[in-house]
Formats: C-alpha cells, structure tokens, sequence
C-alpha cells in the first residue's frame, strides 16, 4: 500500500512540454526512478523535469549536485507542516549544494530546501525554494523570486530578485540588479541588510538601521516606494523609521509571518498603490514555496480493504498558482 500511496502525497500536476519526467526518492522501499538528483541529472535529457520527492535523509549523500543540462527541477516546498494546504507528506527534499554551471542555461529549480545554490550561467530561474545559507550569483539574465534566502552574495550580475523573504543581501559594485517586493530583515545596528550598486530598488521593507549607503550618489541606484527601518527623509514614495511590529501581522508561521497587517503602512505604498513587501506586486509569494499546480493536502484511508467494499480512499486537493 505505501507503493501506491506515497507518491500520490507529493505529485501534482505540472505541464512544461513532452519531455520525459523523473521520480526522484531514496527512502526505503519506493520504487522511484532515482535514489539521487546527480543520478536523475545524468540520465536525463535536456529539457526533462525530475520531481524530487520528499525525504528523511539529505540527497545525494550531502555531496554537491552539478547540473550542466537545461532542466526543470521540482520539489515539494519547505515549512510544510506550518502552513494549511501544502502537502499530506511533510517531508522535504533537501541538499547540501547545487551548482549551475555550463549547459544548464534555461533551467528552473523549485521547491527545494538547499543549504547553498551557485548560479555560474545564464538564464536560471530560482523559485519557492528554501536557501539555508547562501545563494551566489554569478550570473545574468536570472530570476530568483518568491524564496526564502539566508544571504545572497551577488558578483558581477544582472537580473531579478523579486517577492522574497531574505536575511541579508550584498552585490558587489559591478552587479545591476533588479531588486522588486522584497523583506530584508537582518536586525543589526551596525549592517544594513541590503549592501548594492547600479539598481532598481522598489516596493521593499528593509530593517536596517544604519547610516545606509544605499542613498549615496556614489552607488547610482534608484530608490523608490520602500518602507524603511532607518531614520531618513521621506521623498520618491520612500517611508522611513517604521517598525516591523507595525509592518507585519504577530507571529503566524516562518514565512507567514511576513503577512502585513491589517492597518499596515506597507499596505497601498508601492509603485501604483500595490502593496509593498513580498506579498504584493504581479508575483506575490506563496506560503511553504508549494510549486504550481494541484497539491494533495490530506488522505484518509482505512488500514484494510474489503472485497464488497474495496479501499475506499479520500483525498483533498488545492490549487496553487
């Protein structure tokens, strides 16, 4: 019976093209196609989209994952036992490393919980994935949207950073980048949360409380429609000296607690009256980082089945855009 079932709890629908897909999972006794996503990466062919089910034990024996092909690579999202209508099977699909390297231009990876990512090429879509530790850019043309980062260290790249939860982030003085409906939210006197060059800077909440350089002319970046921690002048749809207990909603979940508040000076204050943080705007962030399309929430079943009977099982779905 676990045969059939557990892979039920995880898959959902997802439409990208006709190429193969790819189960993934090396917990004892599933009959997957893969114990380890290296494995899974070397047979596949380009295009391919491998679910990466969810497990006790780290995959690929905690080494570094090289994907050098153009793939989609899918999991089962993170904080799962937090969140409502996320997965009937709470656990994750977690890795010490992957590394984006040459031939993977064009690849997307979602819902994974990773310790680090390296972005080495173009064109690589990061999202509703779990970062633990370090997410490092060194890349163009990427879009890393609705995560949940530790830090990000960005050298000498171009792209989107949109409608995420991050702990810190720095770009060195060569990197332009977009950087859309984030939450920084470092708390240290003496950091800010976000250290940047060269970039679009719109509709965050940043909890810095420095003498941030962000405004400095030497940095060349436009700043607007943010709400900020730190003390400063308001001009450019900019709010400053706002505390995150008047931001956000009281405790809730990890990434649930990001929620706004009912009468939350984040609310209305982004570019054209959307709301600021990692919630609003075109690609709001999704709770759990639960990748698009129909999940399996819950499953009930009796323990035996009967012959006049059968095995009468009961499943609850929701979709997730």
């Amino acid at each position: 019976m676990k045969k059939i079932l557990l892979p039920i709890l995880f898959l959902f629908i997802f439409s990208f093209s006709e190429a193969a897909k790819w189960r993934v999972n090396n917990s004892p006794g599933i009959d997957a196609d893969f114990l380890g996503l290296q494995e899974a990466h070397d047979a596949a062919g380009e295009g391919d989209t491998i679910y990466v089910e969810g497990s006790l034990t780290v995959y690929d024996n905690n080494n570094a994952v090289n994907i050098s092909k153009q793939l989609v690579i899918i999991g089962p999202g993170y904080f799962l036992g937090e969140n409502p209508f996320t997965q009937a099977n709470k656990m994750t699909a977690n890795f010490n490393r992957i590394n984006f390297i040459a031939g993977a231009e064009g690849s997307i990876m979602m819902g994974l919980v990773i310790y680090r990512v390296d972005l080495n090429v173009l064109d690589i879509t990061v999202r509703r994935n779990n970062v633990t530790n370090g997410l490092i850019l060194n890349s163009e043309n990427f879009i890393v949207a609705q995560n949940t980062i530790y830090d990000i260290d960005g050298r000498n790249c171009k792209g989107l950073i949109s409608n995420n939860i991050i702990r810190y982030a720095r770009f060195d003085a060569n990197s332009f980048v977009s950087v859309f409906n984030n939450v920084f939210y470092l708390l240290n006197n003496s950091i800010s949360s976000l250290d940047i060059y060269n970039s679009e800077i719109r509709n965050n909440i940043i909890n810095s409380y420095t003498d941030n350089a962000l405004f400095l002319t030497s940095r060349n970046n436009t700043i607007t429609n943010n709400i900020f921690r730190q003390n400063g002048t308001e001009a450019n749809g900019n709010k400053f000296n706002l505390a995150f207990t008047a931001i956000f909603v009281e405790g809730g979940t990890t990434d649930g607690t990001y929620k706004l508040a009912e009468n939350s000076p984040a609310k209305g204050a982004g570019l054209n009256g959307i709301d600021c943080g990692p919630f609003g705007g075109p690609l709001p962030y999704v709770l759990s980082g639960i990748p698009p399309g129909p999940s399996i929430y819950e499953v009930s079943a009796p323990a035996t089945a009967s012959k006049t009977e059968g095995l009468p099982v009961n499943i609850k779905i929701h979709s997730h855009l």
